[in-house]
């Protein structure tokens, strides 16, 4: 009995044990609605200084769907998923962004983007604990793209 009453002394112990974690930020897919896989050969995306009206390039990076292994095109009825799975070069908060496509001659600007910034907390033994923060607004051309166009971390383009 004695052993019964540790045991349970024990593990309630450990449950009230819980570490809080910060969600990291939210990894953001593009997905291109009505245009065929075929035609995504190449997309660039460029990263500006937030509020430089696109005059600041800090970076670009092109995204080539045969040959960059960190990306990955998802073909979803009519419209094409990309994904970059280096997160280092994602789209991400605190910067404004544009998204060329040269086989269609488009150029998507994103700026704006705000999250709420979220804690979990996970049991004091738990190895598999993970969250990511909410996109709380992020802009498209200037217009809020929340609801509409921005639903499951995925960044739809027209």
């Amino acid at each position: 009995m004695k052993n019964i009453i540790v045991i349970l002394l024990i593990s309630s112990s450990l449950s009230a044990c819980n570490k809080t974690i910060s969600c990291t930020d939210p990894q953001i897919s593009i997905g291109f609605i009505s245009l065929p896989i075929d035609n995504i050969d190449t997309i660039v995306l460029r990263k500006f200084v937030a509020n430089s009206n696109y005059q600041t390039l800090i970076d670009s990076i092109g995204i080539y769907r045969d040959i960059n292994s960190s990306i990955r095109v998802f073909p979803g009825g009519d419209t094409a998923i990309i994904t970059l799975f280096n997160t280092d070069n994602g789209i991400a908060q605190g910067f404004d962004w544009q998204i060329f496509n040269p086989a269609t001659n488009n150029t998507y600007t994103i700026s704006e983007i705000e999250k709420e910034d979220t804690e979990i907390k996970c049991g004091a033994l738990s190895t598999n604990c993970f969250c990511s923060d909410e996109i709380t607004r992020i802009s498209v051309n200037n217009q809020n793209a929340i609801p509409n166009a921005y639903q499951f971390n995925v960044l739809f383009l027209r």
